[in-house]
């Protein structure tokens, strides 16, 4: 439920964004300064069926989701920042697997680790968030560091190698709560392993060539034998008609 003059002030629901324009105001509102409630008890009724909007609309839901995050990401980060931020807190997902193509050294992710911690000190100044709220708010994006830094050992060793240290580093800054996940004590033991790793995954890699070759050189050989044996029953046949 809102007030009607708090929704008229942020000019109401944007009707360019259908199926996600209800998510879209509760930003608007929240950087108008409004504040929120939650009330502990069920006062609606939600039916979810097959021909739901959210699924049949799906792709366009997702795509005005995207513009509408990215719109309000700017208000706290500079605009050449926002998709690859955008791309870091929705990691999970598969758009969120492009964050690491973007950040191919570890220079780019640490620059992009400073426009994070920049974007947290931003949304704590312009959402007037308590030290309580701020505190959750962070711990919670560290965290989320800390697994996207894991998460880079899918894309490629020697990517996770290198890329992913900056973020890694900017996770353990949450402190003791964030250092003691499984996604994060973790990350030492790959990061060390990567190396002999990616040896291993060369030396099998040769290894498969060979095999290859190897598959190869019999086919070749296969198909040699069954020429001689034509050979022969050719030479059978000719002797046999000569004859």
């Amino acid at each position: 439920m809102f007030r009607r003059d708090a929704v008229m002030s942020v000019n109401g629901y944007d009707e360019s964004l259908p199926y996600c324009e209800d998510q879209d105001l509760w930003r608007r509102l929240a950087l108008a300064g409004y504040e929120a409630r939650v009330i502990p008890e069920p006062l609606t009724r939600y039916r979810i069926h097959v021909g739901q909007q959210s699924v049949s609309k799906a792709n366009i839901q997702s795509d005005n989701m995207i513009f509408a995050l990215e719109r309000f990401m700017k208000a706290f980060v500079d605009e050449d920042a926002v998709r690859p931020l955008r791309l870091l807190m929705t990691c999970e997902s598969i758009l969120g697997a492009e964050f690491w193509d973007i950040c191919s050294s570890p220079k780019v992710t640490k620059e992009y680790c400073q426009y994070l911690t920049k974007m947290l000190g931003e949304i704590r100044r312009k959402l007037q968030l308590t030290h309580t709220h701020y505190s959750k708010l962070e711990y919670l994006i560290r965290r989320h560091a800390a697994y996207v830094s894991l998460r880079a050992w899918r894309s490629s060793i020697s990517r996770q190698w290198g890329a992913s240290l900056p973020m890694y580093i900017f996770a353990l800054k949450g402190g003791s709560s964030v250092a003691f996940k499984y996604h994060v004590w973790i990350y030492p033991i790959v990061y060390i392993m990567a190396p002999v790793l990616l040896f291993l995954r060369t030396i099998k890699r040769l290894a498969s060539r060979s095999l290859y070759i190897q598959r190869c050189y019999s086919s070749i050989k296969q198909i040699t034998k069954r020429s001689d044996t034509i050979r022969h029953w050719y030479r059978k046949i000719r002797y046999f008609n000569t004859t």
